[in-house]
């Protein structure tokens, strides 16, 4: 078999059974080794062998974080599983040891100012659009794909609930919205469309996709004169103001729709700046 070969029967997989952000995951990561492997003539499953192994490793070292190389030999590993191809000393690697990660968030004051502006913003076709799609990333902390399959049926504005039926674990969980982001989408779900989506463009007749969303985080990295805005960093936004309010750590895992408790528990830290004020705040010498 060929490497190309063994790619595909992977992603094929990895495309029936899971999410399209899972997808892009695993490509992402596999074209990086396929890329390598072409260059560094790594042809059949055969040419990777114990040393080729270590070179990949050795140059992913290079440029590369161990939480990545991490991934990425993980990956491979299932890859190989995929295809029932048998790799001792690959299935041997150990993860190797990674630094604590810290999550990029949308600082407190700019989310304010983000919402302002946004409510602030006429009620025309396309602001609606933009409107309803930042103040859900606000509001829920939900992923890309999980806002882009909202379905209309399953938007209860008397609850300020909204149910989310495509998401990463593949179970519906239910998030919340506030007053005003409810008052957007009522707004939304009046404009005449045939979709079954939340989510769309009036003006091109389709549901919005994930360039809409980048388009858009462009957009406001400009209008609020910041250097990095991305989709994200609202959910890891949401998790971190609750926790830091005092919110139980069960609850920001469901409204977050993670599996496992360990994921949440990497938000329970305090921002630099958070920790400078309460240190100032609790700990001083005035008489």
């Amino acid at each position: 078999m060929t490497i190309n070969e063994l790619v595909r029967v992977k992603l094929n997989e990895v495309r029936l059974n899971y999410s399209i952000g899972n997808f892009n995951y695993y490509k992402s990561h596999l074209m990086h080794f396929l890329k390598w492997c072409n260059v560094n003539d790594v042809i059949n499953v055969d040419d990777l062998n114990d040393s080729k192994l270590v070179d990949y490793i050795t140059d992913l070292k290079k440029t590369c974080e161990n939480i990545t190389i991490n991934k990425r030999i993980g990956i491979l590993k299932k890859t190989f599983q995929a295809s029932s191809i048998p790799h001792d000393y690959l299935m041997s690697i150990k993860k190797f040891k990674e630094t604590t990660k810290t999550y990029d968030m949308v600082e407190y004051d700019l989310l304010i100012r983000i919402r302002r502006h946004v409510l602030s913003l006429s009620d025309n076709e396309n602001n609606l659009t933009i409107k309803c799609i930042l103040l859900l990333m606000i509001d829920t902390g939900a992923r890309a794909n999980e806002l882009i399959h909202i379905e209309k049926k399953n938007v209860k504005l008397d609850l300020q609930e909204i149910l989310l039926t495509t998401t990463k674990t593949k179970e519906n969980r239910v998030v919340y919205i506030h007053k005003d982001t409810a008052e957007q989408i009522k707004k939304m779900m009046a404009l005449k469309t045939n979709h079954k989506y939340l989510l769309h463009h009036i003006g091109v007749n389709r549901p919005i996709n994930y360039f809409d969303i980048d388009w858009l985080m462009k957009h406001y990295r400009k209008i609020m004169n910041v250097d990095k805005l991305h989709a994200h960093m609202f959910r890891h936004t949401l998790a971190s103001i609750m926790l830091e309010k005092g919110a139980d750590i069960k609850s920001v895992q469901d409204i977050l729709g993670h599996k496992n408790l360990e994921t949440t528990q990497r938000y329970i830290h305090s921002k630099k700046d958070h920790v400078k004020k309460t240190f100032f705040s609790n700990f001083d010498f005035k008489e």
